[in-house]
């Protein structure tokens, strides 16, 4: 027997919303414990993280432009410069291998700002490894050094013992 409309519009509805809750635990597990699914109509399907709006989708590739242009008017009625649309790959069911689609220029900005913030904390960790062991050698050296005047001033203070 085939289905009816209503029969196929509900289970994509369903798988819809299923996809939907998968992605925001998904998020939760992985750096974004405020991530949530949400109900409400122009607030984007999953909240919680940051100023962006995510429109989650299991629609066919060739309705991925509709579903950024709602993304972006959800993002623009909630304030929001930035949207993505995280698309659901066929057979898999790990939003991890889902794909994200954002803009071009929104996209190598942000791996420009990555790359410098890499470069960055490297040069830093290795400055400070410099530092560290420059500091630490000198540091010990001084250190041995008062020591050793330490010890030799204070084997000839008070010293009443006759040596001849």
């Amino acid at each position: 027997m085939a289905r009816t409309p209503q029969q196929i519009g509900a289970a994509n509805r369903r798988n819809g919303k299923g996809w939907q809750m998968d992605c925001a635990d998904w998020l939760r597990r992985h750096g974004f414990p405020s991530a949530s699914y949400e109900i409400r109509n122009k607030v984007g399907d999953v909240i919680g993280v940051g100023d962006i709006n995510i429109e989650c989708t299991i629609a066919e590739w060739d309705k991925i432009w509709i579903k950024e242009d709602q993304s972006a008017a959800d993002a623009k009625a909630r304030g929001f410069t930035d949207w993505v649309v995280w698309k659901k790959r066929r057979g898999k069911a790990d939003p991890g291998m889902g794909g994200v689609l954002m803009r071009a220029d929104k996209f190598f900005a942000l791996l420009a700002d990555l790359y410098a913030y890499q470069r960055a904390e490297a040069d830093f960790q290795l400055n400070y490894e410099k530092t560290y062991q420059e500091g630490f050698h000198e540091g010990t050296k001084d250190t041995l050094a008062k020591v050793a005047r330490g010890m030799e001033a204070h084997s000839t203070k008070g010293d009443t013992r006759d040596t001849a």
